[in-house]
Protein backbone atom coordinates (compact mmCIF):
# COMPACT_ATOMS: atom_id res chain seq x y z
CA UNK A 1 0.00 0.00 0.00
CA UNK A 2 1.41 3.15 -1.09
CA UNK A 3 0.75 5.92 1.88
CA UNK A 4 0.56 10.15 0.70
CA UNK A 5 -0.89 12.49 3.48
CA UNK A 6 -0.80 16.17 4.90
CA UNK A 7 1.46 18.01 6.69
CA UNK A 8 0.76 21.42 8.63
CA UNK A 9 -0.32 23.07 11.70
CA UNK A 10 -3.82 22.15 12.66
CA UNK A 11 -4.34 19.32 9.97
CA UNK A 12 -7.26 17.49 12.31
CA UNK A 13 -10.30 19.49 10.41
CA UNK A 14 -8.87 18.56 7.15
CA UNK A 15 -11.11 17.30 3.83
CA UNK A 16 -8.53 16.04 2.41
CA UNK A 17 -8.49 12.08 3.79
CA UNK A 18 -11.96 12.46 2.16
CA UNK A 19 -11.05 13.26 -1.15
CA UNK A 20 -7.92 11.32 -1.59
CA UNK A 21 -9.41 8.02 -0.25
CA UNK A 22 -12.35 8.54 -2.20
CA UNK A 23 -10.81 8.91 -5.00
CA UNK A 24 -8.55 6.47 -4.56
CA UNK A 25 -11.16 4.06 -4.06
CA UNK A 26 -13.37 4.70 -7.23
CA UNK A 27 -10.05 4.37 -9.06
CA UNK A 28 -9.66 0.91 -7.17
CA UNK A 29 -5.82 1.88 -6.17
CA UNK A 30 -4.08 0.70 -3.09
CA UNK A 31 -3.59 4.08 -1.67
CA UNK A 32 -3.85 5.64 1.80
CA UNK A 33 -3.86 9.13 2.82
CA UNK A 34 -2.97 10.30 6.16
CA UNK A 35 -2.91 13.35 8.26
CA UNK A 36 0.62 14.15 9.51
CA UNK A 37 0.27 16.87 12.51
CA UNK A 38 3.63 18.72 12.71
CA UNK A 39 4.55 20.86 15.35
CA UNK A 40 8.19 21.83 14.73
CA UNK A 41 11.34 20.19 13.13
CA UNK A 42 9.76 20.66 9.88
CA UNK A 43 12.97 19.63 8.04
CA UNK A 44 13.15 16.68 10.06
CA UNK A 45 10.23 15.38 10.03
CA UNK A 46 9.77 15.81 5.93
CA UNK A 47 13.29 13.70 5.58
CA UNK A 48 11.90 11.03 7.97
CA UNK A 49 8.35 10.78 5.71
CA UNK A 50 10.57 10.21 3.09
CA UNK A 51 12.59 7.63 4.19
CA UNK A 52 9.56 6.36 5.68
CA UNK A 53 8.27 5.70 2.33
CA UNK A 54 5.73 7.94 1.58
CA UNK A 55 5.22 8.73 -1.89
CA UNK A 56 3.41 11.92 -1.91
CA UNK A 57 1.95 14.83 0.50
CA UNK A 58 0.41 17.63 0.84
CA UNK A 59 1.55 21.22 3.10
CA UNK A 60 -0.77 23.33 4.31
CA UNK A 61 -1.03 26.06 6.83
CA UNK A 62 2.03 27.78 8.33
CA UNK A 63 4.40 25.23 6.18
CA UNK A 64 3.78 26.67 2.11
CA UNK A 65 6.59 28.52 1.54
CA UNK A 66 8.85 26.92 4.82
CA UNK A 67 9.15 23.90 3.41
CA UNK A 68 11.01 24.72 0.05
CA UNK A 69 14.16 25.10 1.41
CA UNK A 70 14.30 21.07 2.84
CA UNK A 71 12.80 19.98 -0.84
CA UNK A 72 15.25 18.54 -3.93
CA UNK A 73 13.35 20.69 -6.74
CA UNK A 74 10.73 23.09 -6.82
CA UNK A 75 8.45 23.57 -10.18
CA UNK A 76 9.16 26.77 -11.45
CA UNK A 77 5.43 28.64 -11.29
CA UNK A 78 5.57 27.64 -7.41
CA UNK A 79 9.14 28.91 -7.26
CA UNK A 80 7.50 31.99 -8.52
CA UNK A 81 4.72 32.21 -6.06
CA UNK A 82 6.94 31.19 -3.39
CA UNK A 83 4.80 28.32 -1.78
CA UNK A 84 3.98 24.81 -2.46
CA UNK A 85 1.49 22.63 -1.74
CA UNK A 86 2.10 19.40 -2.99
CA UNK A 87 5.26 16.77 -2.84
CA UNK A 88 5.96 14.00 -4.43
CA UNK A 89 8.81 11.82 -4.10
CA UNK A 90 11.61 11.73 -6.64
CA UNK A 91 15.31 10.07 -6.12
CA UNK A 92 16.60 11.87 -3.00
CA UNK A 93 14.00 13.72 -2.02
CA UNK A 94 10.46 15.50 -2.47
CA UNK A 95 10.00 17.69 -5.98
CA UNK A 96 7.52 21.12 -4.76
CA UNK A 97 4.34 22.00 -6.78
CA UNK A 98 1.31 24.86 -6.29
CA UNK A 99 -1.72 23.12 -7.48
CA UNK A 100 -3.86 25.84 -6.49
CA UNK A 101 -2.88 27.72 -9.59
CA UNK A 102 -4.15 24.86 -11.79
CA UNK A 103 -7.54 24.17 -9.50
CA UNK A 104 -8.60 27.52 -9.88
CA UNK A 105 -8.36 27.20 -13.14
CA UNK A 106 -10.33 24.48 -13.32
CA UNK A 107 -13.21 25.95 -11.09
CA UNK A 108 -13.19 28.99 -14.01
CA UNK A 109 -12.92 26.35 -16.70
CA UNK A 110 -15.79 24.20 -14.79
CA UNK A 111 -17.67 27.54 -14.52
CA UNK A 112 -17.58 28.53 -18.14
CA UNK A 113 -15.31 31.86 -17.22
CA UNK A 114 -13.23 32.90 -19.56
CA UNK A 115 -9.66 34.22 -18.74
CA UNK A 116 -8.01 35.15 -22.12
CA UNK A 117 -8.92 38.77 -22.23
CA UNK A 118 -10.96 39.39 -19.48
CA UNK A 119 -10.30 42.20 -16.65
CA UNK A 120 -9.95 40.79 -12.84
CA UNK A 121 -10.09 42.38 -9.50
CA UNK A 122 -8.07 40.15 -6.91
CA UNK A 123 -8.42 40.86 -3.36
CA UNK A 124 -5.47 40.41 -1.12
CA UNK A 125 -1.68 39.39 -1.54
CA UNK A 126 -1.36 36.28 0.40
CA UNK A 127 -0.61 32.88 -0.94
CA UNK A 128 -4.48 32.37 -2.23
CA UNK A 129 -3.84 35.59 -3.77
CA UNK A 130 -0.40 35.23 -5.48
CA UNK A 131 -1.69 31.49 -6.59
CA UNK A 132 -4.65 33.80 -8.05
CA UNK A 133 -2.78 36.12 -9.56
CA UNK A 134 -0.16 33.94 -11.13
CA UNK A 135 -2.88 31.88 -12.58
CA UNK A 136 -4.61 34.66 -14.93
CA UNK A 137 -1.24 35.18 -15.66
CA UNK A 138 -0.88 32.18 -17.56
CA UNK A 139 -4.59 31.98 -18.47
CA UNK A 140 -3.38 35.51 -20.35
CA UNK A 141 -6.00 38.06 -18.63
CA UNK A 142 -6.25 41.69 -19.88
CA UNK A 143 -5.78 43.44 -16.73
CA UNK A 144 -5.37 42.65 -13.12
CA UNK A 145 -6.11 44.82 -10.61
CA UNK A 146 -4.62 44.04 -7.00
CA UNK A 147 -6.52 45.00 -3.80
CA UNK A 148 -5.12 44.69 -0.71
CA UNK A 149 -4.83 46.57 2.78
CA UNK A 150 -0.98 46.62 2.51
CA UNK A 151 -0.72 48.72 -0.77
CA UNK A 152 3.08 47.18 -0.31
CA UNK A 153 2.73 44.09 -0.25
CA UNK A 154 0.28 44.16 -3.46
CA UNK A 155 2.89 46.09 -4.87
CA UNK A 156 5.44 43.19 -3.87
CA UNK A 157 3.34 40.52 -5.89
CA UNK A 158 3.26 42.79 -8.97
CA UNK A 159 6.70 42.90 -9.35
CA UNK A 160 6.84 39.35 -8.94
CA UNK A 161 4.26 38.70 -11.51
CA UNK A 162 6.07 41.86 -13.91
CA UNK A 163 9.34 39.53 -12.68
CA UNK A 164 8.03 36.26 -14.15
CA UNK A 165 7.34 37.32 -16.99
CA UNK A 166 10.48 39.09 -18.20
CA UNK A 167 11.61 35.39 -17.41
CA UNK A 168 9.16 33.29 -18.94
CA UNK A 169 8.62 35.07 -22.01
CA UNK A 170 4.94 35.70 -21.25
CA UNK A 171 3.21 39.27 -22.39
CA UNK A 172 2.78 40.63 -19.36
CA UNK A 173 -0.81 42.16 -18.76
CA UNK A 174 -1.69 45.31 -17.33
CA UNK A 175 -1.10 45.01 -13.67
CA UNK A 176 -2.75 47.73 -10.91
CA UNK A 177 -2.91 48.24 -6.99
CA UNK A 178 -5.75 49.52 -4.77
CA UNK A 179 -6.25 49.69 -1.39
CA UNK A 180 -9.07 48.92 0.25
CA UNK A 181 -10.18 52.49 0.66
CA UNK A 182 -9.36 53.30 -3.23
CA UNK A 183 -11.98 50.88 -4.39
CA UNK A 184 -14.13 54.02 -5.77
CA UNK A 185 -11.34 54.10 -8.19
CA UNK A 186 -12.41 51.55 -10.02
CA UNK A 187 -13.29 52.92 -13.85
CA UNK A 188 -14.47 49.63 -15.65
CA UNK A 189 -17.06 47.06 -15.93
CA UNK A 190 -17.73 43.44 -15.80
CA UNK A 191 -14.49 42.71 -13.81
CA UNK A 192 -14.27 39.03 -12.58
CA UNK A 193 -13.34 38.87 -9.23
CA UNK A 194 -11.45 36.53 -7.05
CA UNK A 195 -11.53 36.97 -3.05
CA UNK A 196 -9.00 35.54 -1.56
CA UNK A 197 -8.81 37.12 2.23
CA UNK A 198 -9.90 35.22 5.06
CA UNK A 199 -12.69 37.81 5.51
CA UNK A 200 -15.97 35.91 6.04
CA UNK A 201 -14.27 32.73 7.42
CA UNK A 202 -16.25 31.15 10.13
CA UNK A 203 -16.67 31.67 12.77
CA UNK A 204 -16.28 35.63 11.79
CA UNK A 205 -18.56 35.53 8.80
CA UNK A 206 -20.96 38.32 9.14
CA UNK A 207 -17.87 40.53 7.26
CA UNK A 208 -17.19 40.87 3.75
CA UNK A 209 -14.23 42.29 2.79
CA UNK A 210 -16.21 45.51 1.54
CA UNK A 211 -19.86 46.48 1.73
CA UNK A 212 -19.54 48.83 -1.17
CA UNK A 213 -22.80 48.51 -3.78
CA UNK A 214 -20.86 50.39 -6.67
CA UNK A 215 -17.79 47.76 -5.93
CA UNK A 216 -20.29 44.82 -6.77
CA UNK A 217 -22.00 46.81 -9.53
CA UNK A 218 -18.85 46.40 -11.19
CA UNK A 219 -18.61 43.05 -11.31
CA UNK A 220 -19.86 40.15 -13.79
CA UNK A 221 -18.89 37.14 -11.82
CA UNK A 222 -16.96 36.22 -8.59
CA UNK A 223 -15.12 33.37 -6.62
CA UNK A 224 -14.67 33.67 -2.99
CA UNK A 225 -11.91 31.39 -1.94
CA UNK A 226 -13.50 30.38 1.70
CA UNK A 227 -15.70 27.51 1.53
CA UNK A 228 -16.73 27.39 5.15
CA UNK A 229 -19.60 28.93 5.23
CA UNK A 230 -20.92 28.06 2.06
CA UNK A 231 -22.40 31.02 1.83
CA UNK A 232 -19.66 33.78 2.42
CA UNK A 233 -21.32 37.48 3.18
CA UNK A 234 -19.14 38.42 0.06
CA UNK A 235 -21.69 36.11 -1.94
CA UNK A 236 -24.32 37.76 -0.43
CA UNK A 237 -23.40 40.92 -1.18
CA UNK A 238 -22.65 39.44 -4.52
CA UNK A 239 -25.99 37.80 -5.56
CA UNK A 240 -27.97 41.08 -4.01
CA UNK A 241 -26.23 42.86 -6.94
CA UNK A 242 -27.15 40.58 -9.44
CA UNK A 243 -23.32 38.67 -9.71
CA UNK A 244 -22.68 35.00 -10.36
CA UNK A 245 -20.28 33.47 -7.76
CA UNK A 246 -19.07 30.60 -6.33
CA UNK A 247 -17.72 29.32 -3.22
CA UNK A 248 -14.24 28.40 -3.02
CA UNK A 249 -15.35 24.56 -1.88
CA UNK A 250 -14.44 23.58 -6.27
CA UNK A 251 -11.30 25.31 -5.88
CA UNK A 252 -10.91 22.74 -2.85
CA UNK A 253 -11.19 19.59 -4.51
CA UNK A 254 -9.84 20.55 -8.27
CA UNK A 255 -5.99 21.23 -6.25
CA UNK A 256 -6.49 17.85 -4.54
CA UNK A 257 -7.82 16.36 -7.96
CA UNK A 258 -4.26 17.97 -9.24
CA UNK A 259 -2.04 16.80 -6.57
CA UNK A 260 -3.58 13.11 -7.22
CA UNK A 261 -2.18 13.30 -11.11
CA UNK A 262 1.10 14.52 -10.41
CA UNK A 263 1.16 11.58 -7.80
CA UNK A 264 0.05 9.03 -9.94
CA UNK A 265 0.13 9.90 -13.52
CA UNK A 266 -3.55 9.60 -14.17
CA UNK A 267 -6.39 11.52 -15.06
CA UNK A 268 -8.95 11.74 -12.72
CA UNK A 269 -12.54 10.90 -14.38
CA UNK A 270 -14.77 13.91 -14.21
CA UNK A 271 -17.72 11.57 -13.00
CA UNK A 272 -15.05 10.41 -10.09
CA UNK A 273 -14.38 14.19 -9.51
CA UNK A 274 -18.11 14.57 -9.00
CA UNK A 275 -18.52 11.76 -7.02
CA UNK A 276 -16.21 13.48 -4.62
CA UNK A 277 -17.72 16.88 -5.16
CA UNK A 278 -20.81 15.51 -3.73
CA UNK A 279 -19.71 13.83 -0.59
CA UNK A 280 -17.81 17.28 0.41
CA UNK A 281 -20.73 19.24 -0.02
CA UNK A 282 -22.34 16.76 2.31
CA UNK A 283 -19.66 16.29 4.93
CA UNK A 284 -20.38 17.41 8.00
CA UNK A 285 -23.73 18.57 6.84
CA UNK A 286 -26.34 17.42 9.38
CA UNK A 287 -28.85 20.48 9.02
CA UNK A 288 -30.40 23.39 9.97
CA UNK A 289 -33.76 23.23 12.64
CA UNK A 290 -35.69 26.44 13.25
CA UNK A 291 -37.63 26.53 16.68
CA UNK A 292 -39.80 28.96 18.17
CA UNK A 293 -43.24 29.97 19.28
CA UNK A 294 -46.12 30.16 16.34
CA UNK A 295 -45.20 33.33 14.23
CA UNK A 296 -41.76 32.89 14.74
CA UNK A 297 -41.30 32.93 10.89
CA UNK A 298 -40.01 29.05 11.04
CA UNK A 299 -41.52 28.12 7.93
CA UNK A 300 -40.69 31.42 5.92
CA UNK A 301 -37.76 31.35 6.87
CA UNK A 302 -36.74 28.08 6.58
CA UNK A 303 -38.11 27.82 2.87
CA UNK A 304 -36.14 30.25 1.93
CA UNK A 305 -32.96 29.58 3.63
CA UNK A 306 -33.56 25.69 2.09
CA UNK A 307 -33.93 27.28 -1.10
CA UNK A 308 -30.75 29.56 -1.26
CA UNK A 309 -28.84 26.13 0.02
CA UNK A 310 -30.41 23.90 -2.02
CA UNK A 311 -31.36 22.02 0.65
CA UNK A 312 -34.41 19.80 1.28
CA UNK A 313 -36.81 21.49 3.09
CA UNK A 314 -39.13 20.04 6.20
CA UNK A 315 -41.97 21.11 8.02
CA UNK A 316 -42.91 18.84 10.98
CA UNK A 317 -46.33 19.58 10.71
CA UNK A 318 -47.32 19.69 7.49
CA UNK A 319 -45.19 16.18 7.36
CA UNK A 320 -47.29 15.14 9.95
CA UNK A 321 -50.86 16.99 8.28
CA UNK A 322 -49.93 14.73 5.53
CA UNK A 323 -49.17 11.46 6.98
CA UNK A 324 -52.24 11.66 9.03
CA UNK A 325 -54.55 13.39 6.38
CA UNK A 326 -55.92 15.90 8.07
CA UNK A 327 -55.46 19.51 9.50
CA UNK A 328 -53.39 19.87 13.00
CA UNK A 329 -56.31 21.22 14.56
CA UNK A 330 -58.75 18.09 13.48
CA UNK A 331 -55.45 15.79 14.69
CA UNK A 332 -56.06 17.59 17.80
CA UNK A 333 -59.49 17.61 18.51
CA UNK A 334 -60.38 13.98 17.44
CA UNK A 335 -57.48 12.74 19.39
CA UNK A 336 -56.05 15.05 21.86
CA UNK A 337 -52.39 16.59 22.28
CA UNK A 338 -50.80 13.43 23.53
CA UNK A 339 -51.73 12.07 20.28
CA UNK A 340 -50.00 14.45 18.05
CA UNK A 341 -46.75 14.43 20.45
CA UNK A 342 -46.39 11.00 19.65
CA UNK A 343 -46.43 11.90 15.90
CA UNK A 344 -44.55 14.89 16.73
CA UNK A 345 -41.75 12.36 18.21
CA UNK A 346 -41.90 9.84 15.59
CA UNK A 347 -41.18 12.47 12.56
CA UNK A 348 -38.25 14.33 14.62
CA UNK A 349 -36.77 10.81 15.24
CA UNK A 350 -37.01 9.78 11.39
CA UNK A 351 -35.42 13.20 10.77
CA UNK A 352 -32.50 12.50 12.80
CA UNK A 353 -31.83 9.45 11.38
CA UNK A 354 -31.57 10.65 7.83
CA UNK A 355 -30.42 14.08 7.86
CA UNK A 356 -26.84 12.94 6.99
CA UNK A 357 -27.86 11.76 3.22
CA UNK A 358 -28.81 15.68 1.91
CA UNK A 359 -28.89 18.99 3.88
CA UNK A 360 -31.65 19.73 5.33
CA UNK A 361 -33.61 22.75 6.67
CA UNK A 362 -36.29 22.31 9.50
CA UNK A 363 -39.34 23.36 10.48
CA UNK A 364 -39.93 22.16 13.78
CA UNK A 365 -43.77 22.96 15.62
CA UNK A 366 -43.74 25.18 18.06
CA UNK A 367 -44.38 22.68 21.28
CA UNK A 368 -42.23 20.03 19.67
CA UNK A 369 -39.29 21.14 22.15
CA UNK A 370 -41.05 20.05 24.95
CA UNK A 371 -40.44 16.76 25.31
CA UNK A 372 -37.27 15.65 26.38
CA UNK A 373 -36.39 12.72 24.04
CA UNK A 374 -37.33 15.31 21.12
CA UNK A 375 -34.43 18.04 22.68
CA UNK A 376 -32.18 14.99 21.63
CA UNK A 377 -33.32 14.58 18.28
CA UNK A 378 -33.04 17.69 17.64
CA UNK A 379 -29.61 18.37 18.60
CA UNK A 380 -28.76 14.66 16.01
CA UNK A 381 -30.33 16.69 13.21
CA UNK A 382 -28.13 19.65 13.21
CA UNK A 383 -27.86 23.10 14.45
CA UNK A 384 -30.57 24.42 16.39
CA UNK A 385 -31.76 28.20 15.78
CA UNK A 386 -34.50 29.55 17.66
CA UNK A 387 -36.09 32.50 15.98
CA UNK A 388 -36.89 34.47 19.12
CA UNK A 389 -39.40 36.87 19.19
CA UNK A 390 -41.54 39.43 21.37
CA UNK A 391 -45.52 38.61 22.26
CA UNK A 392 -46.03 41.38 20.17
CA UNK A 393 -43.99 40.72 17.46
CA UNK A 394 -45.93 37.23 17.19
CA UNK A 395 -49.11 38.76 18.07
CA UNK A 396 -48.58 40.88 14.87
CA UNK A 397 -47.91 37.64 12.95
CA UNK A 398 -51.03 35.35 14.14
CA UNK A 399 -53.32 37.43 15.21
CA UNK A 400 -55.75 36.72 11.90
CA UNK A 401 -55.03 32.86 12.02
CA UNK A 402 -57.47 30.24 12.97
CA UNK A 403 -55.35 26.96 12.89
CA UNK A 404 -53.18 27.71 16.26
CA UNK A 405 -55.23 24.87 18.50
CA UNK A 406 -53.46 25.79 21.78
CA UNK A 407 -54.44 29.61 21.36
CA UNK A 408 -57.95 29.52 20.94
CA UNK A 409 -60.03 31.63 23.35
CA UNK A 410 -57.73 34.46 24.90
CA UNK A 411 -54.96 34.46 22.30
CA UNK A 412 -52.86 37.16 24.17
CA UNK A 413 -53.03 35.50 27.33
CA UNK A 414 -52.35 31.60 26.03
CA UNK A 415 -49.25 33.18 23.86
CA UNK A 416 -47.91 35.01 26.83
CA UNK A 417 -47.75 31.96 29.38
CA UNK A 418 -46.44 29.67 26.38
CA UNK A 419 -43.46 32.27 26.22
CA UNK A 420 -42.75 31.83 29.84
CA UNK A 421 -43.22 28.01 29.71
CA UNK A 422 -41.25 27.47 26.55
CA UNK A 423 -39.05 30.22 26.04
CA UNK A 424 -36.45 29.32 28.45
CA UNK A 425 -36.53 25.38 26.99
CA UNK A 426 -36.19 27.51 23.18
CA UNK A 427 -32.83 28.99 24.73
CA UNK A 428 -31.29 25.83 26.41
CA UNK A 429 -31.55 23.88 23.39
CA UNK A 430 -30.65 26.28 20.61
CA UNK A 431 -26.87 26.66 19.50
CA UNK A 432 -27.83 30.22 17.89
CA UNK A 433 -30.39 32.73 18.79
CA UNK A 434 -31.86 35.21 16.17
CA UNK A 435 -33.99 37.77 17.93
CA UNK A 436 -36.39 38.90 14.84
CA UNK A 437 -37.89 41.79 16.43
CA UNK A 438 -37.62 44.65 13.79
CA UNK A 439 -35.96 42.01 11.16
CA UNK A 440 -36.87 41.19 7.43
CA UNK A 441 -37.48 38.02 6.33
CA UNK A 442 -34.55 38.47 4.46
CA UNK A 443 -32.23 39.70 7.35
CA UNK A 444 -32.97 36.31 9.44
CA UNK A 445 -32.24 34.27 5.90
CA UNK A 446 -29.19 36.53 5.65
CA UNK A 447 -28.11 35.35 9.20
CA UNK A 448 -29.10 31.54 8.73
CA UNK A 449 -27.26 31.46 5.28
CA UNK A 450 -23.59 32.15 7.09
CA UNK A 451 -24.28 29.13 10.02
CA UNK A 452 -22.88 26.65 6.99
Amino acid sequence: MEIYGLVGDPVEHSLSPLIHNTISGELALDCEYRLFHVRERLGERIKELYSEGVRGLNITVPYKSEVMPYLKAVDPPAEAIGAVNTLKAVSGGYTGYNTDIEGLRRVFEKEAIKIDGSDFIVLGAGGAARAAAFMLLTGKALSITLVNRSTEKAEELARSMKDYCDKSGLKAPSVGVLGLDELDALTGESYVAIQCTSVGLSPASDHAVTESADFYKRLSFAVDVVYSPKVTRFMQLCRQYGVRCVNGLGMLLYQAVCAYEIWHGVKVPENVTETVYGMLSRSGKRGIVLTGLMGAGKTTVGKMLADRLSWRFVDTDVLIEEREGRSINEIFKENGEEYFRELETAVIREISENCGKEGTVVSTGGGLVVRECNRSYLKKTGTVVYLRASKETLLKRIRNTSDRPLLKGDMEGRLESLLLSRGSIYEAVSDVIIDTDGMSTEEVVLKGERLI
